[in-house]
């Protein structure tokens, strides 16, 4: 198993404190290459309930996978095209699958915490409508880049950066 290191486990504890103290939707900035996904991966290992993981592209659901298993979660199911495990603890998803309500639906009210990879991305709309559903869930956003290029803000997505 994968120990997180000394930042990581700050970060995870920031997160903690955030949403302890009624935060609902932290996000977490660390340099390209820090290791966020094994951070948040830490994260959901010490969360009690479904967790659920979302992602924008392909090759982010598998580096999600391999890095949550890498750290010893084995019960990681996948939701995106063709495969739909929704009855693992952890499911890693894309969030184009999920815009698909029939996709959606059955996780609505299953999930006790949201992570948000590439944070920066959850402003767009399609994605917005997704991550509305999950309103009352503890989410966290984790990115490199608090910005985009296109100067939609990410205030009313991410409450502040711990």
């Amino acid at each position: 198993m994968l120990k997180p290191r000394d930042y990581q486990l700050r970060a995870i504890e920031a997160v903690e404190n955030a949403w302890d103290s009624g935060m609902l939707r932290p996000a977490v900035v660390l340099p390209t290459g820090s290791g966020k996904t094994i951070t948040f991966a830490h994260l959901i290992s010490r969360r009690k309930g479904k967790s659920l993981v979302l992602v924008h592209r392909d090759e982010l659901v598998r580096q999600a996978v391999d890095k949550i298993k890498m750290i010893g979660l084995e019960d990681v199911g996948v939701v995106k095209a063709g495969r739909n495990e929704t009855d693992a603890r952890v499911i890693v998803a894309s969030f184009q699958t999920l815009f698909n309500e029939n996709r959606l639906k059955p996780l609505v009210g299953n999930i006790d915490t949201v992570v948000v990879d590439e944070c920066h991305h959850a402003a767009a709309p399609a994605f917005l409508r997704v991550l509305d559903s999950f309103s009352t869930v503890p989410t966290v956003g984790f990115t490199a880049t608090m910005s985009r290029s296109d100067d939609i803000g990410l205030g009313d997505v991410w409450q502040d950066v711990v």
